[in-house]
């Protein structure tokens, strides 16, 4: 789904999923169910589970959601959380490492636990749910962007840089 090899609004037979992961309904259906929470997935009454679209006013409702948990996360974020700078520092230098390897998925992986790890920090479960699934679907939006940039290599470098400077700032501070 955040590769888009199941396209936005593809059907998600549970039957089919059961046979290729070689897993029972039960959790076939938990682990759907988990999409649909994570935002990945939606579920029509009496059609099944569809892989999330991709549309204009969805995202633009995503993006003000965006802003919402990043400024929460920052502004209530506690520095002397256990681990907090290690990791931040850690996951800075993972992320440089794969926007060099220009490794696409890896790249929206290593963000989105990145900003989940400073909301985490604010030690506010509530925060970091909603932190966690909002990071969880900016990967697949984030993914679309990039395989699409991907035929304007300066372009893209160049906001990938900028997002490698912003996070040692992050770490930094």
């Amino acid at each position: 789904i955040v590769e888009l090899t199941l396209g936005p609004g593809s059907h998600l037979d549970e039957r089919v999923l059961m046979r290729q992961v070689g897993i029972s309904r039960t959790p076939a259906r938990e682990a759907l169910n988990r999409l649909a929470s994570e935002g990945l997935v939606r579920v029509r009454a009496n059609r099944g589970f569809f892989v999330a679209p991709l549309d204009i006013d969805d995202t633009a409702r995503f993006f003000d959601a965006y802003y919402v948990v990043e400024r929460s996360a920052a502004y209530f974020c506690r520095f002397t959380n256990t681990g907090f700078v290690a990791d931040m520092v850690k996951m800075t230098h993972e992320h440089e490492q794969v926007v060099m390897a220009r490794e696409n998925l890896a790249i929206t992986r290593i963000n989105a636990q990145l900003h989940v790890r400073i909301a985490a920090a604010t030690e506010n479960p509530y925060l970091l749910e909603f932190a966690t699934r909002i990071h969880t679907i900016a990967r697949r939006l984030a993914y679309f962007v990039y395989v699409n940039e991907s035929d304007d290599r300066s372009g893209h470098a160049d906001q990938q840089r900028h997002i490698v400077r912003e996070h040692g700032l992050i770490a930094g501070a």
